[in-house]
């Protein structure tokens, strides 16, 4: 009986787990690796504080934190806990460049969504090949779950449609598809019917 409702507090965030062995990305060597267009649901529930957050200056938080990596583009990339699921918590977002223990801040936020103002958003223009590291935590001491979205336009991406300029045959204008019903060159999105 005592096992069942242990295992009932933790199913319902009731129990924090003691200890880091079941909170697997703590520090940034651990940081789990996210492509650029990636939707990811994790936890800082019961983890240790993010500390190495408040070494480099990027955010005031002393919560705990879950780590992810992603390897830049050349284009602009936006980490967010803004969406569809929001989170179970007031989380914060930390972004560096850098290696582990040589962190340089490209930004951090608290509070950035619309529809959600507990959720956070950090934008920036990313270097091809450069590794990103993101810190998911809370504000002050908070935790909880969160749906972390990443999204990598691709460099020269001037309308968001995932078609570089060079290749778009309509830049202004989104039109993934590269429509152009009269074979002239220029997508259909640029053209008045």
């Amino acid at each position: 009986m005592c096992k069942r409702f242990i295992v009932l507090l933790a199913v319902f965030g009731l129990l924090s787990w003691a200890g880091s062995s079941s909170f697997a990305q703590t520090t940034c060597d651990d940081a789990i690796e996210i492509d650029g267009n990636d939707i990811i649901d994790g936890s800082t529930l019961g983890g240790p504080a993010a500390t190495e957050d408040n070494e480099f200056n990027c955010g005031p938080w002393n919560s705990p934190g879950a780590w992810y990596m992603l390897i830049g583009n050349g284009g602009a990339t936006t980490v967010t806990t803004c969406g569809a699921n929001p989170s179970t918590y007031d989380t914060a977002l930390s972004v560096f460049s850098g290696e582990c223990g040589d962190f340089v801040c490209m930004g951090a936020n608290d509070d950035a969504c619309a529809t959600f103002r507990t959720d956070s958003t950090v934008s920036w223009d990313s270097e091809e090949d450069e590794t990103y590291y993101i810190l998911v935590h809370g504000w002050a001491t908070s935790e909880g779950g969160f749906t972390l979205t990443s999204t990598q336009l691709e460099p020269g991406d001037q309308d968001g449609d995932g078609v570089a300029d060079w290749e778009d045959n309509c830049p202004e204008f989104v039109n993934e598809g590269q429509e152009d019903e009269d074979g002239d060159g220029i997508g259909d999105a640029c053209q008045p019917i």
